[in-house]
Parts: C-alpha cells; sequence; structure tokens
C-alpha cells in the first residue's frame, strides 16, 4: 500500500485563481453565438459560468478520488489512519469537498437560468459577479478543510509502505539484543528503512525468498525498548496498529544481560507481547555463548510456553534453522 499517488491539496485561493485563468484562456476561444448583442454576450458570460464550474469541480473530484477507499484499506492502514488523522475526521473533510462541488453545479444552474432571462447587459452582469462571489465565498469558508486534507495527506505520505497480502514476520525484543544482525543475516544486505507514524522510530523491512514467494521481514527499534503499559495511549495504539498485519513474532531474548536489559524485564516484555498481540511466537534465546547457566536456566524457565530456539544470531550458520522455525510457523496458519 503507497499513499504517495494522493494528491496535493492547495488552498482555495489557488483553485479559484486556476479556475478563473482557465476561464480567461477558454473564453477567448469562444466563437459567440446569437443572433443580437444581448445573446452573444449571454452566450459568452454563461460559458464562462460553464469554465468556472468545469475547472473547480474537475480540481475537486481529483482530490476526492485520489484518497483512498477507506472500507477497502487493510486493517493495518484504517487504524493508523484513525489513530494519527481520525477516520471519521477524513471522511467528513472529503464529504464537504463533494458538498461544495454540489453547490456549485446547483448555483451554475440556478444563475444560468437567471441570466437566460436578463433583458439588459447590467443584469447579466451582475448575475455573473454574483456567481464568482458565492463560489469564492464557499471555497474560501472551507478553508480550514483544505488545509486539514493536506495535512492528512503528509501524514499518510509517511506510513509504511507493506505488502499486505504477503506474510510478515515482526522482530521484537530491546535494545541491542540482536534485533538487526538477525534482519541482515535472514534478509542480506537490501534492509529498507520506513517511516513509523507517532513515533520518532523507523521500521527496518527485509524481505526472505522462499521458492517463489517473498516473506517480509520488520525490525522494529525503539518500538518495543520498554514496557507496552508505560507507553502513552496513541504510542500504544500505533505500535498495536501492527498486530493487524503481523503472520509471525520472533521476539530475541538476551539473557547475558549484556544489551544492558535485566533478563527479568525481558520475559516480562515478552509476556506482554504474547497477549497483546496474539500471534505465533518464535522466542530466539540468543547469545548462549556468553550467558552464565544460572541465566540459561532462568531463561528456559521463562520460555518453555513458546516454540523456541537457543543460538547465537551472529553465526550465519544458526540462521537455516531460525528460518526453518519460522517457516514452520507460518505453514501453520495455513492449517
Amino acid at each position: 500500500m503507497d499513499f504517495h499517488d494522493i494528491k496535493k491539496i492547495e488552498s482555495p485561493e489557488f483553485y479559484i485563481d486556476k479556475a478563473f485563468r482557465q476561464t480567461a484562456r477558454e473564453t477567448k476561444k469562444l466563437r459567440l453565438r446569437g443572433k443580437t448583442p444581448l445573446d452573444k454576450v449571454k452566450y459568452k458570460e454563461m460559458k464562462k459560468l460553464d469554465f468556472i464550474e468545469e475547472s473547480l469541480c474537475n480540481d475537486i473530484n481529483k482530490i476526492v478520488s485520489s484518497f483512498p477507499s477507506f472500507h477497502k484499506l487493510p486493517l493495518f492502514y484504517q487504524e493508523l489512519i484513525n489513530i494519527n488523522i481520525g477516520l471519521t475526521n477524513l471522511k467528513k473533510a472529503l464529504a464537504t469537498l463533494t458538498w461544495i462541488k454540489n453547490k456549485i453545479k446547483e448555483l451554475k444552474t440556478k444563475l444560468k437560468a437567471k441570466m437566460k432571462e436578463a433583458k439588459d447587459f447590467r443584469k447579466i452582469n451582475s448575475v455573473r459577479k454574483e456567481f464568482y462571489g458565492r463560489v469564492n465565498s464557499l471555497f474560501k469558508r472551507k478553508a480550514d478543510t483544505f488545509r486539514f486534507l493536506e495535512s492528512a495527506r503528509r501524514t499518510m505520505e509517511t506510513f509504511p509502505t507493506l505488502k499486505t497480502k504477503m506474510p510478515v514476520v515482526c522482530i521484537c525484543g530491546y535494545p541491542n539484543v540482536g534485533k538487526s544482525t538477525l534482519l541482515k543475516n535472514l534478509c542480506g544486505s537490501k534492509v529498507e528503512i520506513k517511516p513509523y507514524p507517532f513515533t520518532t522510530q523507523r521500521l527496518l523491512l527485509g524481505k526472505i525468498k522462499q521458492g517463489n514467494k517473498k516473506i517480509q521481514v520488520i525490525d522494529t527499534p525503539g518500538l518495543f525498548d520498554r514496557p507496552l503499559k508505560e507507553r502513552n495511549k496513541m504510542e500504544l495504539q500505533s505500535i498495536l496498529a501492527l498486530k493487524y498485519i503481523t503472520s509471525v513474532i520472533v521476539f530475541i531474548i538476551d539473557p547475558s544481560e549484556a544489551c544492558g536489559y535485566s533478563l527479568e524485564n525481558q520475559l516480562s516484555l515478552l509476556k506482554e507481547v504474547s497477549v497483546k498481540f496474539k500471534k505465533p511466537i518464535l522466542v530466539i534465546v540468543n547469545k548462549i555463548d556468553i550467558t552464565p547457566e544460572k541465566n540459561l536456566q532462568t531463561a528456559r524457565e521463562g520460555v518453555k510456553e513458546f516454540r523456541n530456539i537457543e543460538t547465537s544470531v551472529n553465526n550465519e550458520e544458526n540462521i537455516p534453522q531460525i528460518k526453518k522455525e519460522i517457516l514452520k510457523l507460518l505453514r501453520s496458519l495455513k492449517k
């Protein structure tokens, strides 16, 4: 899913000025019709109303149609929009643009009929000015709507581009436990950096090729660096949105505590992630080559309810076994 195709939303003045410029150009090309001078002026002025309406309504259509159909979006993106923008507010803003478009069409029909009945040039000019004034007012009264939509567009551009129909493996754990090393060893050097909304963090995205199929692997630096209960509501919701796309979680534990975090805190976070995400979990007990036996026994006890591997992700010889276990969990989801 990529939101970069949403059109930039300019100020109301931009669209009004553009419509007037286009109308001036198109009017010069007109071949006037009518038997009398009054009929020819009526024709020209009514065409001006058509040109203005066409330009403004086309621009509105382009804006509205460039936004996705929200009900068709994967839940992951619906949740991100709701958290960071407000799905209801965004729908209302787009509906407001549609309302403006319909009002312009309605106004044009009404004032063209009025212009058609005009008996003199002054009345024709008066009706044209009325149309211009009311259209201008319609747009400028809704300036906040245009600003809101442009802000929403910029926010949606920051959403990570993920293929939601492709399996996603999410690597979790405290900092310095070996997440980025595992990602690199699983996926090679082609790792993309994706911004993640409502956090200062980035997602690291790689892919595992398995025959003709691909599996997305996400490292989440900074998103799981402390207990979820310590997050504010918006941060927590943004993190938990990942559950909508995550197929399998790989949770890495450093029982040696060389990462700088206690084994107790790491096991506690594992339990939190398990409860909140409710996804199959593969626990990697990492750095066993430098872990005291006492810590290793504590780690074994703490992860015994999960599928787990004791290994060192720094050693590339261990990666095939980790990949094999990930694939087993993915296959189990299809049963």
